[in-house]
């Protein structure tokens, strides 16, 4: 087996502990060795429907996927695969390093304000100007989801305990 072939097969381990239990059986079923006549025709369909990638459904991430299904048999590309999937393994690092660091800055920094505070031209204290910004009423509005109302639009909106409060005609 040669350095390449290992590289590609660490790459495809940590790629198979990523995913749910189901396709990572299904993944690990398709490295095996005995799998060539599956993996040939599905890496094949994978390229191909990559190519195709302006119909619906098909897409870009087909054509890497069938590559490296593609490189697993065939040794002349197993080299630049596995330069690229180390590439991709540095950057998802990377980025979950970012993520986590993030989150842990987003914790120790300043406390979370009210949410009122300044979008209806209030400060930290509540006291509030009596001519409030268009834009602080628009972002108060914009809070409320489009068919928002303060009505109750129920049948029996108008009944309290058991009175009928509507006007019979």
């Amino acid at each position: 087996m040669s350095q390449h072939q290992k590289e590609l097969d660490r790459h495809f381990t940590w790629f198979e502990k990523k995913l749910p239990p189901q396709p990572a059986k299904f993944f690990g079923w398709l490295r095996k060795p005995s799998s060539i006549y599956a993996r040939i025709p599905i890496a094949v369909l994978l390229i191909a429907g990559g190519f195709l990638s302006f119909l619906p459904v098909l897409g870009l991430w087909m054509l890497p996927l069938g590559l490296v299904l593609f490189a697993q048999d065939v040794p002349p590309l197993q080299k630049p695969m596995a330069q690229g999937l180390g590439w991709v393994e540095r950057k998802w690092l990377e980025r979950e390093r970012a993520n986590s660091n993030a989150r842990a800055q987003k914790t120790h920094s300043e406390p979370l304000r009210h949410s009122t505070d300044s979008v209806f031209g209030c400060d930290r204290n509540h006291t509030c100007d009596s001519k409030t910004s268009l834009v602080g009423n628009y972002m108060a509005a914009s809070r409320h989801p489009t068919n928002f109302s303060f009505a109750n639009h129920r049948a029996d909106s108008f009944s309290a305990s058991g009175v009928n409060l509507e006007a019979k005609v």
